[in-house]
């Protein structure tokens, strides 16, 4: 059977997982290298150089086995993100969290990147109040091990948990605090001696050019989202977040097609909208439909139903697949005018079918 060919968003994935595959083998390779001269030792009655080894071997066990769990876990994550699995990653990465905090090995500058992803896992399922939970306790942690260490290999983790706070209390509509996270996390980064990790301006600017837009001043959402445009064409981006970098190089697009729509410059916007329809789906998440959905009603407002209607099929795609996601509901409720503006109120019954055949689905799992 021939090898399917890899999409390029599939070719990030590897490029971002080989380190972890690497990191693995190392780790791995040194432990089985210890056991072998400790259980030699041990064979040839050499009573201290078996003590020295299994001494190291105690020791490299306790520190492995924390990063060895966390490796595990982002390539799981890694895989099942892209198929929009988030349950899965979840409960993994809430049982590694659970087992963890149980054994007697070293993890505390681990917990908190455990914490924000599995934040991640509930902020894609719509679970806005627990993510944020999660990433106000991953904050703490983390600015507690930075003062601690007072390292700068710190900032970038920083930098990301403001980010992924400030996109919880934007979705709970605080946006107030949102726009206060994300100043801090720039400022931590606009400093000319952290060029290194300029890259982690970008999603902070993106989230403040929509703090910006939901607060309806376009003229500094454009700022913000310039900003992060330009950091994104600039700045070399680390390899191991490369499928997220693709995400936010759409996510600008999205942004700036809005903010074009918003200001009735559908001229502008046009092209960029068309580009973002042909993009591949994997780049798109849950966390989009938002997106799709309010650039959608801007153009039922302007009627242009043929790009309305392209836009709300893309997030259907996803939604049919998250039928509990808030933004899943919205999302219905907007196709529903889109069907009636255009005159096909026989479709809304059709399209609302969708929800009933998921129950089931569901029902029946849960009483196998």
């Amino acid at each position: 059977m021939p090898g399917k060919a890899l999409t390029p968003y599939k070719g990030d994935l590897i490029k971002s997982t080989m380190p972890y595959y690497l990191t693995i083998a190392v780790m791995i390779s040194i432990l089985v290298a210890i056991t072998y001269f400790f259980l030699s030792a041990l064979v040839t009655g050499s009573v201290g150089s078996a003590t020295s080894y299994g001494l190291v071997l105690g020791i490299l066990t306790w520190l492995y086995i924390t990063p060895l769990t966390t490796c595990f876990l982002y390539i799981y994550m890694y895989k099942h993100l892209h198929d929009r699995n988030y349950g899965l990653v979840e409960t993994a990465f809430s049982r590694a969290i659970i087992v963890l905090n149980r054994l007697p090995v070293y993890k505390a500058s681990y917990i908190p990147g455990l914490l924000s992803n599995l934040g991640l896992a509930r902020l894609a399922q719509g679970h806005y109040q627990s993510a944020e939970s999660l990433f106000r306790d991953a904050l703490s942690q983390a600015e507690g091990l930075s003062a601690r260490s007072r390292s700068k290999r710190w900032l970038a983790s920083l930098c990301v948990l403001y980010n992924n706070l400030a996109v919880a209390c934007l979705r709970l509509g605080n946006y107030v605090e949102a726009d206060l996270l994300l100043e801090r996390g720039m400022k931590l980064l606009e400093n000319e001696k952290n060029q290194r990790y300029r890259f982690y301006l970008a999603p902070l600017q993106l989230a403040a050019s929509v703090v910006h837009s939901e607060l309806g001043e376009l003229p500094a959402a454009e700022e913000h989202l310039h900003k992060a445009q330009e950091v994104l064409r600039q700045t070399p981006r680390p390899s191991s977040i490369s499928p997220s970098a693709r995400l936010l190089d759409v996510q600008c697009d999205i942004q700036q097609a809005l903010i074009h729509a918003r200001r009735g410059d559908f001229a502008k916007a046009d092209p960029i909208c068309d580009h973002i329809l042909q993009q591949e789906s994997a780049l798109f998440s849950t966390m989009s439909l938002k997106s799709f959905k309010l650039l959608a009603t801007e153009y039922m407002n302007h009627q242009g139903y043929d790009r309305s209607e392209a836009l709300l099929e893309s997030a259907y795609a996803i939604a049919r697949d998250h039928p509990f996601h808030p933004d899943s509901q919205e999302l219905l409720s907007c196709f529903e005018k889109q069907l009636q503006l255009t005159d096909r109120q026989s479709e809304v019954k059709d399209m609302r079918s969708w929800l009933r055949p998921v129950l089931i689905e569901t029902k029946t799992d849960t009483q196998t």
